[in-house]
């Protein structure tokens, strides 16, 4: 697989607040309303800003297919008795599916992309570890919607899986 066309590394601590707990929703006279709480759009922005600080100078939003990787390491806790840079899986709350809700949404008010609808092949893996950090690897397809596809299937060979 190529070298990913943009990796943001972020030390410290990986987002916390998912998805479902920065929205709500109300009604007005019969329809439903939804709305990004105060505090989710707060971090979302500030994951935003720490993205296009981290942006190669002169990016410019791009179109067509994307392949993210993101990988969220939490601390890890007195039971886990990790040494040194050692990883084990995070099994537990926060949910993935959530967290990375976030993190696309973020990405697309950097600029990264148009829209988080082009995401084709997303990757996610939550560890926890003695050092806190998480990092977004970004790939964009080459050769349009084919190169694409080419580019997913070839990830998904080299997982041991093929696509449907």
């Amino acid at each position: 697989m190529r070298a990913p066309d943009v990796v943001f590394r972020v030390a410290g601590e990986p987002p916390r607040r998912t998805a479902q707990a920065g929205r709500g929703a109300y009604a007005v006279g019969g329809r439903v309303r939804f709305y990004v709480r105060p505090e989710a759009r707060e971090e979302e922005q500030r994951m935003a800003a720490e993205f296009r600080r981290q942006l190669p100078a002169g990016w410019e939003a791009r179109r067509g297919a994307v392949r993210v990787a993101v990988e969220l390491v939490y601390p890890a806790t007195k039971k886990d008795a990790l040494r040194g840079d050692e990883l084990i899986l995070h099994a537990v709350r926060p949910d993935v599916d959530n967290i990375v809700k976030g993190v696309l949404d973020a990405l697309t008010r950097a600029g990264v992309w148009v829209d988080d609808g082009q995401v084709a092949d997303l990757r996610v893996r939550k560890w926890r570890g003695n050092r806190p950090r998480w990092q977004v690897a970004v790939w964009f397809a080459v050769g349009g919607a084919e190169g694409a596809a080419a580019d997913v299937a070839d990830g998904l060979r080299r997982q041991g899986s093929a696509p449907l």
